[in-house]
């Protein structure tokens, strides 16, 4: 046999390795040769982040001077520890979220994730009583990186004012 027909087989095996892994892989990292590629799978990791609501798993891809703008309702987060007290309170209030259909698209550094998002509001948060009731809508987080990989900047484009008027809740 060529070298060619050795690909397929040990193309399969790799690709096989890959796929069986369970939840979310820092591993997958190792093959991205650019910044821009490497920054979209850091932004896709961080999405299996959040449907795996491992809140210290993404802080280690977070820039110790991150922003999160969130979607620009409310005072932006400056802190690692703050963004991680409101992603544990989100995931609280909406413990079955998760985002699907993820498409990224990578420019220096800079990513933009589209998504469809879904949830119930089964937890209180910020004094809001859940209702049960369920949302579904379509976002964008932006993601903007440093040189070393690390998240300095984070947008969400849906308001979250949409997610709360879906779930039957008022923002106070």
């Amino acid at each position: 046999m060529n070298q060619r027909n050795y690909f397929i087989p040990i193309s399969l095996i790799v690709l096989g390795l890959f796929s069986s892994c369970s939840g979310p892989s820092e591993h997958n990292m190792t093959a991205v040769t650019n910044n821009a590629e490497r920054n979209k799978a850091t932004a896709l990791l961080i999405q299996q982040f959040v449907n795996a609501h491992q809140t210290d798993s993404m802080a280690n891809y977070m820039a110790a001077d991150i922003v999160d703008y969130g979607d620009g309702s409310g005072p932006p987060l400056k802190t690692i520890d703050e963004v991680k007290g409101m992603l544990n309170s989100y995931f609280a209030a909406f413990p079955d979220v998760k985002q699907e259909n993820l498409n990224a698209i990578a420019e220096g550094n800079q990513v933009a994730v589209f998504y469809d998002a879904s949830g119930t509001f089964s937890g209180e948060i910020m004094g809001i009583k859940p209702t049960g009731k369920s949302f579904s809508v379509k976002d964008v987080d932006y993601f903007k990186f440093n040189d070393e990989g690390k998240i300095i900047e984070h947008r969400s484009i849906q308001l979250f004012s949409t997610i709360f008027e879906q779930a039957g809740a008022e923002m106070k």
